[in-house]
């Protein structure tokens, strides 16, 4: 669920899903338990808790933490990425309820997928386009 109580499900890749089903034998965990356990008591973790381990993460691998950088620099980057896939899909597997904040506020223009725009625009000019 996300911070507003909204669940969705969005599907993983083999390695991913693989990983988890490691995590949750390890862990002897049965049922819908968490993947991410709360430490001190029941349920799921707090964003405070995921804040704290990110930046130990940081730490542990001696990356200098970077001002701003965190969990929705990880999603923007994340849809970035797949701006080239129907907006959609791409809000229903990032958990947004809809394409207006997926576009406008975590996809931003990034110059390889500018450089397409001006390539497309030559192609058209060109007759190539099919």
């Amino acid at each position: 669920a996300d911070k507003l109580g909204r669940e969705w499900k969005a599907p993983v890749t083999p390695e991913v899903r693989d990983t988890m089903e490691r995590i949750r034998r390890e862990r002897l965990a049965v049922g819908n338990a968490y993947l991410f356990p709360a430490p001190e008591s029941e349920g799921h973790i707090r964003v405070d808790v995921a804040r704290r381990w990110l930046l130990q993460a940081e730490r542990l691998a001696k990356i200098e933490h970077q001002p701003g950088f965190g969990f929705h620099a990880l999603r923007r980057r994340w849809a970035t990425k797949r701006k080239h896939l129907s907006a959609k899909d791409v809000a229903a597997c990032g958990g947004w309820k809809n394409t207006a904040t997926l576009q406008q506020v975590y996809q931003f223009p990034d110059p390889q997928t500018m450089q397409e725009v001006v390539l497309e625009d030559r192609t058209l000019r060109l007759g190539t386009d099919g």
